[in-house]
């Protein structure tokens, strides 16, 4: 979604507002009860956000990990770095997932 036209507001927005609304963004995308929390690193560069409800899907974690790090990255990120603590962990699928996600 951030190619074509929506690249040109790309250029108006920071990575701390595409960190921000990305969590809203990815639960918005799925019916249910699907939550997210999203807690700012002090340094402003960064920080966590949990998606509670999507179930146990196998392999999504790798999959938002890419979405997240491009997003930012296109927003003027540098050395964008997305992990997921599950995915981290060898689960391959949790009901909670939580992000951790910085950059430069």
């Amino acid at each position: 979604m951030l190619d074509g036209l929506f690249s040109v507001f790309a250029r108006f927005a920071t990575p701390s507002q595409a960190f921000g609304r990305a969590g809203s963004m990815i639960a918005a995308a799925y019916s249910g009860d699907v939550a997210s929390d999203t807690v700012k690193a002090e340094d402003g560069k960064g920080g966590t956000i949990t998606i509670v409800g999507l179930g146990e899907v196998d392999n999504l974690s790798p999959w938002l990990c890419g979405w997240m790090e491009r997003a930012i990255e296109r927003f003027g990120g540098a050395k964008v770095k997305v992990t997921e603590r599950s995915w981290d962990s060898g689960k391959r699928s949790a009901d909670a997932l939580t992000f951790d996600i910085s950059w430069e």
